[in-house]
């Protein structure tokens, strides 16, 4: 597959496919997928990073998210 012309469905099964990505989860209501360890870090006060990436299921979706977020930090 030519990585130029991969649909986003294609991309994600391969990362898939290949375990460089998880199942679908919500962090909502799932929380974030984390490791034992990762857990015992938070516990002791440091800060874990568990690199998250949002799907968006529209250009629209995505503007309201990034207008929401910049405005969080203004």
């Amino acid at each position: 597959m030519n990585k130029d012309t991969m649909t986003l469905d294609e991309w994600l099964d391969m990362g898939y496919e290949f375990g460089y990505c998880s199942d679908p989860f919500c962090s909502t209501h799932d929380g974030i997928p984390t490791t034992r360890v990762e857990d015992e870090e938070w516990e002791l006060g440091n800060d874990p990073c568990a690199h998250i990436v949002r799907l968006y299921d529209s250009i629209e979706l995505k503007h309201d998210v990034e207008v929401n977020i910049s405005d969080q930090f203004e």
